[in-house]
């Protein structure tokens, strides 16, 4: 499938936040999307997989965001959402669906409200040496 089904939305306290499955709204009222997420995708470990994807990306976003090592100190959340967009691309590149956890990730961040705004100040903060790593 090349088009995207589902993302990962995060939102709440980004320190620990809520992560939940959201499914794209062109395909919200598609009986076998919903099957599909219900049935298949919220069985998986997902949910478990992003947390923890979350957790690195909180941890050391530049580990999971190489190339914003190669970006201007200091970012902008314009710098940072291109950088997410770029890495989502790869991945969608490397393995060939939008519908790929990695992408799916990704793709929440963009789309999870203040949630490249939390990223860039993490990426900056790690920078300028006012965070260490937890």
């Amino acid at each position: 499938m090349q088009q995207r089904l589902a993302w990962i939305k995060f939102s709440g306290d980004f320190d620990c936040p809520i992560v939940e499955i959201a499914v794209d709204e062109r395909y919200e009222a598609d009986p076998a999307v919903n099957y599909h997420i219900d049935k298949i995708l919220r069985k998986t470990n997902i949910i478990t997989w992003a947390s923890k994807k979350w957790a690195a990306i909180r941890r050391s976003p530049e580990s999971v965001f190489p190339v914003a090592k190669s970006r201007k100190y200091p970012l902008t959340v314009n710098d940072t959402e291109q950088i997410v967009l770029e890495t989502t691309a790869y991945k969608y590149n490397e393995l060939g669906t939008l519908n790929n956890w990695y992408s799916m990730v990704f793709y929440g961040l963009v789309h999870s409200e203040g949630v490249i705004e939390y990223v860039t100040q993490r990426i900056n903060g790690f920078r300028c040496g006012i965070l260490n790593p937890d």
